[in-house]
């Protein structure tokens, strides 16, 4: 009585001795800290809690998605002329403008109104902007014709496809909370839970290459599955699904999310992005699946 351990009677009348499950866990915890801290990539493809500068980086990500933007900060209004600059430099329509706000020229860049502080405002904070600014710099011959392809998809009916920039604040949020950053409403999480994908966070780079793929991703689902306006929620948690099943294999990489996106779907050969437009406008959507659009462009498998 009163001691740490129990018996039980065990084989040939001799008395086992174990320990109460809590303190069990509490060992096993302890043991696989340990692992992962001696030898960092043996006990990865399990579940467990985030290395030191792992946490770092988690809470720099929620400090930047909680800050909110605002206009009136100096810094602020250099990000967004930032993503004005970088936006200019893909897209012709922008660069043949002077940089202002309001302005018709944010709705073309893929706002949902002319002020786009009302979108960067309602959720994101500041990090939706970084990533826009990020897939726009480092990615502009890729989004130029995946741009044109979203808009095209809108002239005759703006169901058929999503406002660019504002759809992308929504999967800069669904990123974070594959990574287990936030909850379902997209507030930061104080307690960064154990899951399998804290491997794939190297480092604020990576981030942002996690959130381009993602939202190609999206682009990809959205025309596998006929998708709308109104089912982009849905679009999106199909990409949460599959890419949360990619970063969770062992020993997986940013190389290995990137590699299943198929490159082609935002930014086709030449003649390609003309063609699907026209496919997206002129064939019912009911006929338009993505069995046949898929085969064609030859989509990677996950």
């Amino acid at each position: 009585a009163g001691s740490a351990l129990s018996r039980r009677p065990g084989p040939a009348g001799r008395s086992n001795r174990e320990l109460p499950r809590p303190q069990l866990a509490t060992m096993m915890s302890r043991m696989l800290q340990a692992c992962q801290a001696v030898v960092p990539g043996l006990c990865h493809g399990s579940a467990r809690g985030p290395t030191e500068s792992e946490a770092a980086l988690a809470r720099e990500l929620q400090a930047l998605l909680a800050t909110r933007f605002d206009l009136s900060d100096p810094e602020h209004e250099a990000l967004l002329h930032r993503l004005w600059r970088a936006a200019a430099s893909v897209l012709p329509e922008v660069a043949a403008e002077e940089y202002t706000h309001p302005s018709t020229v944010w709705k073309f860049i893929g706002f949902q109104s002319e002020n786009p502080e009302s979108d960067l405002s309602r959720g994101g904070g500041v990090l939706a902007l970084h990533c826009l600014i990020y897939v726009f710099e480092k990615h502009g011959e890729v989004v130029r014709p995946w741009h044109t392809l979203v808009r095209e998809r809108r002239k005759d009916d703006v169901m058929l496809s999503y406002p660019f920039a504002a759809s992308s604040i929504s999967v800069t949020i669904a990123v974070l909370r594959l990574l287990g950053l936030v909850g379902l409403a997209g507030n930061p999480n104080r307690e960064l839970p154990p899951h399998e994908r804290w491997g794939v966070l190297r480092d604020l780079r990576s981030y942002f290459r996690l959130y381009t793929a993602a939202f190609m991703m999206v682009e990809q689902i959205f025309v596998e599955t006929n998708a709308t306006y109104m089912t982009f929620n849905t679009t999106v948690k199909g990409m949460e699904e599959r890419m949360g099943a990619l970063m969770a294999r062992r020993d997986a990489t940013v190389e290995d999310v990137e590699a299943a996106v198929d490159r082609r779907l935002v930014a086709p050969d030449d003649g390609v992005a003309g063609e699907v437009a026209a496919e997206s406008r002129t064939t019912p959507r009911g006929a338009r699946g993505g069995e046949g659009l898929t085969q064609r462009r030859g989509f990677a498998s996950t």
